[in-house]
């Protein structure tokens, strides 16, 4: 079993991942590859070359036919296209796709989210995405959390490493209501869950005993 979290910035993910580690030994290995030197090597080398694996490129290439031709515009930095985020998510799929239990804070549904909010791309556009991006035995929660308090957060840790840190309050504040109309769509499939829940749900091992 393989567990993935989605939710809005500053929700808590990576904080749940670090407590299910911590109980569990269960590792998010996104972690790896976005604090370690050679996990950035590593992944980045990934982003570059991906395409050499058939299944990859071509499960890339009908995501991209899905989209269309049509410009869409970061709202948050306009230097960063849309064609990254997919490709996050090939990497995702392929971890996803291993033997491994593990637990990924910012998975499929996340950037999923993620291109709806940033990217203004039609909610029905994206759900086909995540259809052709299905992993094997994977178990999704959404963090239940509010704007504000993700407003909150996202104030509070100030650690200016990524776009969404550097929004005033009033973009931060209109950008996370975006990301909430995402977090809604997919509640309707995955639960919406709190990080404590999250946790004792993982922890007491009924999820990895499911299948």
């Amino acid at each position: 079993m393989k567990f993935e979290l989605f939710g809005l910035p500053g929700c808590g993910k990576s904080t749940c991942c670090r407590k299910i580690e911590e109980s569990t030994k269960i590792g998010n290995p996104m972690k790896f590859y976005k604090e370690n030197f050679l996990g950035k090597i590593f992944f980045h080398l990934f982003l570059l070359t991906f395409q050499v694996n058939n299944k990859l490129n071509r499960l890339y290439k009908e995501c991209l036919q899905i989209l269309g031709t049509e410009t869409y515009e970061n709202a948050i930095n306009k230097a960063i296209p849309k064609e990254l985020y997919l490709k996050y998510m090939m990497f995702i799929y392929h971890l996803e796709n291993s033997k491994k239990v593990i637990i990924i804070d910012e998975g499929i549904i996340h950037y999923a989210i993620a291109l709806h909010a940033e990217f203004h791309i039609e909610m029905e556009k994206i759900e086909r995405i995540v259809q052709l991006l299905q992993g094997k035995e994977i178990k999704r929660f959404g963090i239940l959390a509010t704007v504000e308090e993700c407003m909150g957060f996202i104030q509070k840790r100030n650690r200016k490493n990524c776009s969404i840190d550097f929004l005033e309050k009033e973009d931060l504040k209109q950008m996370l209501y975006q990301y909430k109309e995402g977090l809604d769509y997919f509640s309707q499939k995955y639960e919406v869950k709190t990080i404590e829940s999250i946790v004792d749900y993982i922890k007491s091992g009924e999820g990895r005993n499911e299948i």
